[in-house]
């Protein structure tokens, strides 16, 4: 947007607050929508997330907090042992909104997972998706869906996936075991298939089958019917008439039977071992050590039996009738869930409850997280992901059986499943399979830093991250790799003698090509990031000259004048030129651009406002508050009473929000319209001085993060309504 397109912008008529003479709005307005409490100390920065679904505070007190930006409920807390040791200045969500950048006093920027509902990634099957079983590289994994079709993706792509065809009606059991997958479905068979997709065996179900288990590594299959009878199949399974022994039968039944294989015709199989759970059960769940068979059911009971010899070694009470168990991939901890809606994690060893926590509602199926202290359920549409945190002989923390993520879905949701590196898979009846991120609660990458890091940025691919430091250097770090991309001396003076200036802001351009960086020596820097190099200095005003006093005249001054008149020689000194407003007096804190990158505005201590032409690098506009009166002659008013220290573009960028500290402990916010300078809200608060601000997607809430008002120990971040909205 060009200058002279911007002046004509119109003004915004205001329901509550009139333009004439820039009346100031009473101070208790408008009143707060939420209150995000939690924090004890300033709320330094606030962030919204692209979506506009969450809100990040940072603050004093060494936490950062997640909200829920429509109701303000507390999502996540960011700090304990593994956050921040000192306080957090500042925070920024990447582009996907999926992960937070923070920077604190403790010489870091952490980057830290979001928890989000929306997949990583979704793939589509030919029908609803039953099962899904992950292969021993913790990447492939094979899907099972009511059409009879089972494809396997090689490292989890789609690209190069093998069909398994054969079935005649629904896949409904899906597994891996000895190198082979195995698959069972309404058609009543089993069938077993090599690596290629080829099937090379294919056996009758000894029933209506209720649970099927096996290990990648191990040569055993379980079956489980309906009935309670529990079966171990060896990989690859014999026929009930050996081959090469005709003496148990006449060779017409040999030669039959020869034939029927030979034709891929189902036969019945002599089970290794069998045994049964004395009634009807739900499904199976096998240790990792294949040395325990858990069956869900009967009852309100999950049965663990020896593997070995089938005997029966405990019961783990599930309250409600017995729905879904897993074991943990160390084999130690079992996770039972009933009909109630409860679920409950056992000791194996002994058998003794750890703890129980409410899921809400029925829980059909259970996974454990590979490495983390984290439990998977699926319910009726959702799938859900729990800390099952503990330490052994100490009391549960409160953060037991807390709700980490939920993840809804259209249909019905089965076979939840974790892949080697954490991800959340799941089957959909609406024929999707997705793969969600599960955020974790520490953080993913720790940036160090000479001295305090104020200022964060992502720019949009989320793998680069802007850092300003106390030091007077922006790096730009490389968060796959984690190490700095570039490291700029933006505000670091050499001669005569080496001074760093901190960097109190730093902001991408829209092309995410320069950074720009507002700090303490008063000037705002735009810089390449590719070559390093400064584009452009918004630079500080100049230092005021000092006034001389008038001294006397003396008397022969005329005369003097006379005797010494000017050499007709001499060249008339020139005018200096107008170089518009000047740039701030202090410190810069903060910087905000127009959509198009064309303006900047920036926010000072010297509690003014102004407003730049990138392309140029002066000041175009001054916002000059009515009430107050010009700090220095010449010039006008300053925007606030006290500094400014937040100034964020409404959508549209037809009108600016500033924020910062009024006198007497309170604080100041406005709103400015751009074309005009002209103010059309300004009002004090009965809050500390606000740090923060951010302006939702749809221009009609802020988000403020402010300091401790005069009298209260802690700082608050609130939502409002954009005055006069």
């Amino acid at each position: 947007m060009r200058y002279s397109t911007l002046l004509t912008l119109p003004c915004l008529t205001f329901a509550l607050f009139s333009l004439a003479g820039g009346t100031q709005a009473p101070p208790g307005d408008p009143a707060a929508l939420a209150v995000l409490k939690g924090h004890t100390d300033a709320v330094e920065s606030v962030a919204l997330s692209p979506d506009g679904s969450r809100i990040a505070t940072a603050c004093f007190d060494r936490e950062v907090r997640l909200f829920d930006a429509t109701t303000g409920a507390p999502l996540r807390t960011y700090g304990g042992e593994q956050g921040h040791k000192g306080q957090v200045l500042a925070v920024a969500f990447n582009a996907r909104g999926d992960q937070l950048a923070t920077g604190s006093a403790d010489n870091s920027a952490r980057v830290w997972d979001v928890p989000v509902s929306v997949p990583v990634k979704t793939i589509a099957t030919s029908g609803p998706a039953t099962r899904i079983v992950l292969a021993a590289d913790g990447k492939t994994f094979a899907v099972a869906s009511a059409d009879g079709l089972v494809k396997v993706f090689l490292a989890g792509e789609e690209k190069g996936a093998i069909e398994l065809k054969g079935h005649t009606g629904a896949v409904t059991h899906l597994a891996l075991a000895g190198g082979a997958w195995v698959t069972a479905g309404a058609d009543t068979t089993v069938r077993f298939w090599d690596a290629a997709g080829k099937q090379t065996a294919v056996r009758l179900a000894p029933g209506k089958l209720v649970g099927f288990a096996a290990n990648a590594n191990s040569g055993t299959l379980w079956l489980a019917t309906a009935d309670g009878r529990v079966q171990a199949w060896a990989v690859p399974p014999q026929p009930v008439v050996p081959m090469n022994v005709a003496i148990l039968g006449s060779g017409r039944a040999v030669a039959a039977l020869d034939v029927a294989l030979k034709k891929g015709q189902p036969v019945p199989v002599v089970p290794s071992r069998e045994w049964s759970a004395t009634g009807p059960i739900a499904g199976l769940a096998l240790s990792p050590d294949n040395t325990r068979l858990v069956t869900v059911g009967p009852g309100k009971e999950c049965v663990s039996w020896q593997t070995g010899n089938g005997q029966k070694e405990r019961a783990f009470e599930a309250g409600g009738d017995a729905a879904a168990a897993a074991f943990s991939k160390d084999g130690q901890r079992l996770a039972v869930a009933g009909a109630d809606g409860t679920v409950r994690l056992f000791a194996v060893g002994d058998g003794k409850l750890v703890g129980s926590f409410p899921a809400g509602g029925p829980v059909s199926e259970l996974a454990f997280h590979p490495t983390a202290p984290q439990l998977a359920g699926t319910q009726k549409n959702a799938a859900t992901v729990w800390t099952v945190a503990f330490q052994p002989g100490q009391p549960l923390p409160p953060e037991f059986g807390r709700p980490l993520q939920s993840f809804p879905h259209p249909k019905g949701v089965a076979s939840p499943l974790f892949s080697a590196d954490g991800a959340l898979l799941t089957a959909g009846e609406d024929s999707q399979v997705r793969r969600f991120r599960i955020a974790s609660e520490l953080p993913v990458k720790t940036l160090g830093h000479p001295t305090l890091v104020d200022a964060v940025a992502f720019d949009d691919t989320g793998t680069l991250l802007a850092t300003g430091c106390h030091d007077g250097v922006l790096r730009i770090w490389d968060l796959p790799k984690n190490t700095p991309l570039k490291t700029i001396s933006a505000h670091v003076v050499t001669m005569p003698q080496q001074v760093q200036h901190p960097i109190y802001a730093v902001l991408w351009s829209p092309d995410f090509k320069q950074v720009f960086t507002a700090s303490y020596d008063k000037s705002i820097k735009l810089w390449d990031v590719a070559s390093g190099n400064l584009v452009r200095e918004f630079k500080a005003a100049p230092d005021p000259k000092p006034v001389e006093p008038k001294k006397d005249e003396p008397k022969d001054a005329k005369k003097d004048e006379k005797k010494d008149p000017p050499k007709k020689d001499e060249p008339k000194k020139e005018e200096p030129k107008d170089t518009g407003p000047p740039g701030h007096r202090d410190q810069v804190f903060t910087i905000a651009l127009t959509k198009d990158g064309k303006f900047l505005a920036s926010g000072s201590s010297d509690r003014t406002v102004k407003l730049w032409d990138v392309a140029t690098g002066k000041v175009v506009r001054e916002f000059a508050n009515p009430d107050l009166k010009p700090t220095l002659p010449g010039e006008p008013a300053p925007s606030h009473p006290g500094w400014v220290q937040a100034v964020r573009f409404v959508p549209g960028d037809q009108f600016l929000v500033t924020a910062g500290a009024a006198p007497r402990g309170r604080s100041y916010l406005a709103v400015w319209n751009v074309a005009t300078g002209q103010r059309v809200f300004g009002a004090e608060r009965d809050l500390g001085a606000i740090r923060s601000l951010a302006v939702t997607a749809d221009g009609t809430r802020l988000v403020l993060g402010c300091a401790p008002a005069k009298g209260k120990p802690d700082g608050e971040a609130l939502v409002i309504k954009l005055p006069g909205k």
